[in-house]
């Protein structure tokens, strides 16, 4: 009779505890599990309370469910916590866990577990032994309980060498000696019943994890709360304050007032003064009411409205003078380009103002040449635009530019072919002291025929006769643009190699 009121009182409190988990616990997945291995102590309390009524070894093996799950829940549980849980690792654990609850589950066919030794009639057993299968339980439930503690104190301990770390082993060595002596001296097991035992020292541990915080819970809520600068308090369904954080302020008569009339609205200012207002919330078991002070907005408004002036002054001042920077920019870059122009033309200019001024009737010659001088100013300019914008040459436009020349040239007798590497890219610098060296020779020559070819910075330039000042020419006009250049007369004509400098 004694052992039935514990077994009651025992059920009431785990169901009590069960449900006040729920609230303790704000993680989802954590809570799943906390609320699991709660519903197994009360289902181990009410198989215990039905055996009072009807006696069977089945009955007596469901106890193992709550022993071997509540600690596979537990395991799982500070995998969780440690940042390890994984689907494969849940399987293997539940998977052993069932087996071995199987195993108790079916002892009656295989004496696994427990050796019953029955009667002479053998109906019914007046004692048992244990055997492997137990000792094998038991191990299983003690190699998780310590496993599961001793990774919760390393991944989430708030102390360092402090005696406190101990405290959640105490009840997993309390019920090592509850087991150990329950084995040994069987004429003392009932002086407590085990289902209680068992489940008051879990209940132990799990209250010490709370406590040391190394299961996360709100079991502390209240004094975190009450260390909040934030401007809030609680306050009863019947208007009286049960939380007021170190913010403390008086909350204004009219707002308990209508929460005594269950008429609270959601904002109210203070009469006295209208920038500061109170907003509140409904909690399952009161209000929250907030604070929220509006005095030192207007003053803000008005700062911020004279930093965006300012600001705004200072963005006119900054495009001013980016304008100012863009302009002179480009004035230098119109005077760069003029002046790299005026070097290149200046020569060509003159040289088609002389023509002009000596020819007193039409000439054809010295048209073709004015001509000739011109297409050079032009393609020229466009040339040194080019410069300034970093364009780059593929094969077809370095060919479209000598070719025009070449065409141009064909006025002096000159005819031939121009060859360009197709993978060639060039800068538009390095094109312009090819372009200037190809009309410095074209110009200095005619009537002969010439073919080139263009690779990378070699230019090779056969011609089909011998000539024997074209180092000089180049020289005395291009010298600049070239790094070397090497000359070789066959039978054939003269070959000429230029590399660009």
């Amino acid at each position: 009779m004694h052992n039935k009121i514990m077994i009651v009182i025992g059920l009431i409190i785990f169901s009590a505890w069960t449900i006040r988990l729920d609230y303790k616990i704000f993680d989802k997945k954590l809570k799943k599990y906390i609320i699991s291995i709660g519903g197994f102590l009360v289902f181990w309390f009410i198989i215990r309370l039905t055996k009072f009524y009807y006696d069977s070894n089945f009955l007596w093996y469901l106890y193992y469910a709550a022993l071997i799950f509540v600690p596979a829940l537990y395991y799982l549980l500070s995998r969780y916590l440690s940042g390890k849980d994984n689907k494969k690792n849940t399987y293997i654990v539940l998977s052993i866990s069932m087996l071995l609850l199987l195993m108790v589950l079916t002892n009656d066919l295989h004496g696994f577990v427990f050796k019953i030794n029955y009667d002479v009639s053998n109906e019914y057993y007046d004692d048992y032994n244990y055997n492997i299968g137990y000792y094998t339980v038991v191990l299983w439930i003690m190699y998780l309980l310590l496993n599961s503690t001793i990774k919760l104190i390393l991944q989430r301990r708030t102390y360092k060498k402090d005696f406190k770390l101990l405290i959640p082993f105490v009840p997993i060595i309390l019920g090592l000696i509850y087991t150990i002596l329950y084995i040994n001296f069987p004429g003392q097991r009932y002086l407590m019943d085990m289902s209680v035992a068992i489940s008051f020292l879990m209940f132990v541990g799990m209250e010490s994890l709370f406590v040391m915080d190394l299961i996360p819970n709100n079991i502390n809520y209240d004094e975190i709360f009450k260390q909040s600068l934030l401007p809030v308090c609680i306050l009863s369904k019947d208007g009286k304050i049960l939380y007021q954080t170190k913010n403390e302020f008086e909350v204004p008569y009219i707002v308990i007032r209508d929460i005594k009339e269950k008429s609270v609205k959601e904002f109210y200012v203070n009469p006295d003064n209208e920038n500061l207002r109170y907003e509140t919330e409904l909690l399952d078991n009161g209000y929250a009411v907030i604070k929220l002070d509006y005095t030192n907005i207007e003053e803000a408004n008005e700062n911020l409205n004279r930093q965006n002036i300012k600001l705004k002054r200072q963005e006119k001042l900054l495009n001013r003078h980016r304008s100012i920077k863009e302009e002179i920019y480009e004035a230098k870059i119109n005077s760069d380009i003029m002046e790299n122009l005026s070097r290149r033309i200046d020569d060509k200019k003159d040289r088609i103002e002389e023509l002009m001024n000596t020819m007193d009737e039409p000439d054809k010659e010295k048209l073709y040449e004015v001509k000739y001088l011109i297409s050079y100013c032009k393609r020229m300019s466009n040339l040194i635009v080019s410069n300034y914008n970093y364009e780059m040459y593929d094969k077809d436009r370095i060919k479209a530019v000598l070719d025009e020349l070449l065409v141009d040239s064909s006025s002096r007798g000159i005819y031939g072919h121009i060859n360009v590497n197709s993978r060639l890219i060039l800068s538009s610098i390095k094109v312009t002291s090819v372009y200037e060296i190809l009309f410095t020779l074209f110009y200095n020559i005619h009537d002969i025929g010439v073919l080139v070819n263009i690779n990378n910075d070699i230019i090779d330039i056969s011609f089909d006769d011998n000539l024997s000042s074209l180092n000089q020419i180049l020289a005395d006009n291009v010298y600049d643009e070239i790094s070397d250049i090497s000359k070789k007369d066959t039978e054939d004509g003269t070959r000429l190699t230029i590399k660009l400098s």
